[in-house]
C-alpha cells in the first residue's frame, strides 16, 4: 500500500511537471507558427492532455469494456467542465472573449449535439466513428485558417483583461 501511495504521488508529480511543459512548449510553438495560444489550447494542448484518456479509453475498448470506454470520455468531459472551469471560476474569476464562446462553443454545442444523435439508438459504429473523426478534423482545420492576424489577437486579449 505505502508503495502504491509513492506511485501515485511521483505520477503526481510527473503530470505537473509534463503539464508545465507542454503549455511552455505550446506558447511557444504558437509565436513560431503565427497562430494565437487559444488555438494551441484548443488543438495541441488539448489532444497533449487528453492522451491518458485516450489511452485508457483504447484499453478499456481492447479488453472488451466498451462501457467504461465511453463512460471514461463522458465523464472525463463533464468533470472538465464541471470541476476544472467551475474550480478556476471559484480561484479567479474568468473573463472570457466573444470569440471564444461563440466560435468555440458553437463547435462544442454541435459535437455534444452529434454525439447525443449518434447514441440514439444506443450504439456506436464505425462509420459514426468516423463522422465524429471528420468533425473533429474540421474543427481543427477552421482554426488553422481561420487564423486571426496578431494584432486582433492582442486587441482580444487587452478586452478579456480588462
Amino acid at each position: 500500500m505505502i508503495l502504491d501511495i509513492i506511485f501515485i504521488g511521483l505520477s503526481i508529480l510527473a503530470l505537473w511537471c509534463g503539464a508545465e511543459w507542454v503549455v511552455d512548449s505550446a506558447s511557444r510553438l504558437a509565436r513560431q507558427i503565427g497562430v494565437s495560444d487559444i488555438v494551441i489550447g484548443l488543438t495541441v494542448v488539448a489532444i497533449g492532455t487528453s492522451a491518458p484518456e485516450f489511452a485508457v479509453t483504447i484499453l478499456a475498448a481492447l479488453k472488451g469494456y466498451p462501457d467504461i470506454a465511453v463512460s471514461n470520455v463522458v465523464g472525463s468531459n463533464i468533470f472538465n467542465l464541471a470541476f476544472i472551469l467551475g474550480g478556476l471560476a471559484i480561484v479567479h474569476q474568468a473573463k472570457i472573449g466573444k470569440k471564444l464562446v461563440y466560435r468555440d462553443g458553437f463547435f462544442l454545442i454541435s459535437m455534444v449535439s452529434l454525439l447525443l444523435f449518434l447514441f440514439s439508438d444506443l450504439k456506436l459504429t464505425q462509420i459514426e466513428g468516423t463522422a465524429l473523426f471528420l468533425f473533429l478534423l474540421l474543427y481543427i482545420g477552421y482554426l488553422y485558417w481561420r487564423r486571426e492576424p496578431e494584432q486582433e489577437i492582442e486587441q482580444e486579449i487587452q478586452v478579456v483583461k480588462s
